[in-house]
């Protein structure tokens, strides 16, 4: 939006690259006569600047630790070598080499040991390789999806903090065989784009009389859990209700009838498939999402009770679904937003409640996230987190409070997916809280 605001009369093939500190995200779109119609849309949600980072800091740990294998590295360090690796990062994006050091990073017989690094453009490159494969491999696979070659794409628009790295607009570039476009500042576009949403939505912008107009496509499928066959035998299978990059808003009705005539409920579970590919619940992920009919009636005349499911999802990323047993006055609505993970008032209430209970680090109470394989990688994190929020207390720190429920709710519920993306802004609200 920000790109075509200015080219109302252009009539273009564009794809938007976003690489950020998180995420990977790639928009296929054809532009004519201010309509930006939004063909596939792809991407990496555990690919960002923060993978980078993590490979300098791994890299850094590890030369640090040949050269002195005797020191040994504190926690307050391992925290100072993230800031540190990404100021090299930054460094690298701009200038052949970096020469500098981090003081008193180990200790060894009692005495400080500083990270020295030297570093070159190439040994950045090629410590990043496994990177830049992955996000080349999302970048293909978007225009597959969009069906499109990389030679009829007229421009290749770049967002975000990550594509400041010269290699990765070298990537971008080897695939489409010309340069990226930086009309609007990678870091801008978002907050840019926003305020021409913002003005159409205010009238600054007529939208109807020569302004923008986007229609979006989802990124991912949505379905349901059903009793189907598969080799011979029943069992449960994904249903999707809405394949990924389905133009939105979307609706659809579908009937199934339940498996006998004396069944009394029946459950409804939502599923998230990123693929497409998803033929059994367990190839895509659980949204949480879940709702039930109970107490149905025994079926007359031997015949299951039929079900009418009606499914929407809106241009807010809305999903809602409506299960009903026709004439029985049985029925029950879910719904899913992408923004599931984000908490209610009443939620972020018990969460500065939690916070300002004493017991809050008790076993009792940290049973249920560190019993999460991967929470051992969080632990440190989590509690400097929590030491902040108590300094700052509940109402300053209320975005601290719910960055961290956030977190442990993901490793109560074996989100694996999430954590990365729910770490990396722990930490950098951790660090704007700390100056």
């Amino acid at each position: 939006m920000a790109y075509g605001v200015t080219r109302l009369n252009s009539d273009e093939r564009i794809v938007v690259f976003d690489f950020g500190g998180g995420t990977l995200d790639i928009s296929v779109l054809e532009m004519m006569e201010g309509i930006l119609d939004v063909k596939a849309s792809h991407g990496d949600r555990e690919l960002g600047g923060k993978d980078i980072d993590d490979c300098l800091q791994k890299h850094f740990l590890e030369t640090f630790q040949k050269l002195h294998p005797s020191a040994v590295v504190s926690e307050t360090s391992r925290w100072h070598l993230k800031p540190f690796a990404e100021g090299v990062k930054r460094h690298l994006s701009t200038n052949p080499s970096y020469s500098g050091s981090l003081h008193g990073f180990g200790i060894s017989n009692g005495m400080p040991i500083d990270l020295e690094v030297e570093l070159t453009r190439n040994e950045f490159n090629r410590l990043l390789s496994g990177v830049l494969v992955r996000a080349k491999k999302c970048l293909e696979d978007a225009l597959k999806r969009a069906r499109v070659e990389p030679r009829s794409v007229d421009q290749v628009l770049l967002v975000g903090g990550t594509t400041y790295i010269p290699a990765v607009r070298e990537l971008v570039a080897d695939v489409f065989g010309k340069p990226s476009k930086v009309t609007v500042e990678p870091d801008l576009a978002v907050a840019m784009g926003a305020c021409v949403q913002a003005a159409i939505i205010a009238g600054e912008i007529d939208s109807d009389s020569g302004g923008l107009i986007v229609t979006d496509v989802s990124p991912f499928g949505l379905g349901i859990s059903i009793v189907g066959e598969r080799g011979g035998q029943l069992m449960l299978v994904y249903e999707a209700l809405m394949p990924p990059n389905t133009k939105i808003p979307y609706s659809v009705k579908r009937s199934y009838t339940l498996l006998h005539p004396d069944q009394r409920q029946c459950s409804f579970q939502l599923y998230q498939d990123g693929s497409g590919k998803a033929k059994l619940p367990e190839d895509a992920i659980d949204t949480g999402v879940v709702g039930e009919l109970t107490d149905i009636p025994p079926a007359l005349y031997g015949s299951p009770h039929p079900v009418e499911v009606e499914f929407s999802y809106d241009l807010n990323g809305r999903a809602q679904l409506r299960a009903s047993i026709p004439g029985m006055g049985k029925s029950l609505e879910i719904a899913y937003e992408r923004a599931g993970n984000y908490m209610s008032k009443d939620d972020l209430k018990a969460a500065k409640e939690r916070l300002e209970d004493p017991a809050v680090n008790s076993p009792a109470a940290t049973a249920k996230w560190r019993a999460h394989p991967k929470a051992s990688e969080f632990v440190s994190l989590i509690e400097k987190a929590e030491t902040k929020a108590r300094e700052l207390g509940a109402d300053r720190a209320s975005q601290l409070i719910a960055a961290l429920a956030r977190l442990k709710l993901a490793l109560e519920q074996n989100h694996t997916q999430q954590l990365a993306d729910l770490e990396s802004k722990l930490i950098d609200l951790l660090f704007e809280f700390e100056g």
